[in-house]
């Protein structure tokens, strides 16, 4: 995805929750910022001719209800999710990369527990293949 057209979305997100226009952000809680990266290179374990077709992520709340549930797949390419939080606290993402290696379906998960403040926005890239690597910044 192009920056300006990220911040764009980025941008119009920030309006449409400040507007009240679909789901309102309380102030005790924040945003999640998705981000797929097909692009970017793996820094993680190295894992051979093993490739990534799909991804599944649940992405729970501080209470431990899955927030979000979303199953990628490799033809969509990079991809960015808005995920509101009503109430700020630890949260957890859990990813599965499916994938092909030696003809055989491969499934690799990580999880990785992370807080989410108060009215901010917490940034999540994830790169298919890259195991044990979620970066989270806020």
């Amino acid at each position: 995805m192009s920056r300006p057209k990220a911040l764009l979305e980025g941008a119009l997100a920030i309006l449409a929750l400040l507007a009240g226009v679909g789901c309102p952000l309380p102030l005790q809680g924040g945003l999640i910022r998705l981000q797929i990266d097909t692009t970017a290179e793996s820094r993680g374990i190295a894992i051979g001719d093993f490739g990534v077709t799909g991804l599944r992520i649940r992405v729970r709340d501080p209470a431990g209800e899955v927030l979000e549930m979303i199953d990628w797949d490799a033809s969509e390419g990079p991809r960015s999710y808005w995920i509101p939080v009503r109430q700020a606290g630890e949260c957890e993402i859990e990813v599965s990369h499916f994938g092909q290696k030696d003809g055989e379906e491969v499934q690799a998960d990580e999880s990785e527990v992370f807080e989410v403040q108060a009215r901010r926005i917490t940034v999540i890239d994830i790169v298919p293949g890259c195991i044990g690597v979620i970066r989270i910044a806020d």
